[in-house]
Formats: structure tokens, sequence, C-alpha cells
């Protein structure tokens, strides 16, 4: 499940190096064998911070499109200041 919120990040937005800083996850419910597990995301922050560039997720994890399992707020720097300066 947690997973889904590198996986959001990774298939929007082109990625160079980056940096998973940290996730909180509240679990609503279990999934079963066969479930098309789907996850729905929305930017909720994207700033600057000691020349890093971070962004907030909020990533909700459904079944088969309906039964809401987990709630993700995802963190992650998508352009390390390093990357940056060497640019």
């Amino acid at each position: 499940i947690l997973r889904m919120g590198n996986w959001v990040l990774s298939a929007n937005v082109t990625l160079g190096p980056w940096i998973h800083v940290g996730s909180q996850v509240r679990h609503f419910a279990t999934g079963s064998v066969g479930d098309t597990i789907e996850g729905r995301a929305q930017v909720v922050a994207n700033y600057a911070h000691k020349g890093h560039k971070f962004v907030e997720l909020d990533v909700l994890v459904l079944a088969n499109g309906a039964k809401p399992l987990a709630r993700i707020r995802h963190t992650a720097i998508y352009l390390p200041r390093q990357v940056a300066e060497a640019a």
C-alpha cells in the first residue's frame, strides 16, 4: 500500500534522483485477492527548504475504484540541492 505513494509520484513527474522523506499512513480496510488497487492523489504542498525542492502528496488508495483502503501523506525531495547545483 505504501508503495502507491512512490508509484503516483514517479508516474506523474519526470524524476531524476529523488529522496523519500516520509509517509503517514492511515489504514481503513483490507483488500482481497483479486481486487483492483488504485491510487488517486493530489499535490498538497510544493516548496523549497535548504536548497531542496519538496513535494507532499495526499494519496487515497482504493479497492475496485470504491472501497477506501488507506490514505497516505507522502513527502519527497524531487530535486535534491546537489542535483540542482550541478545543473
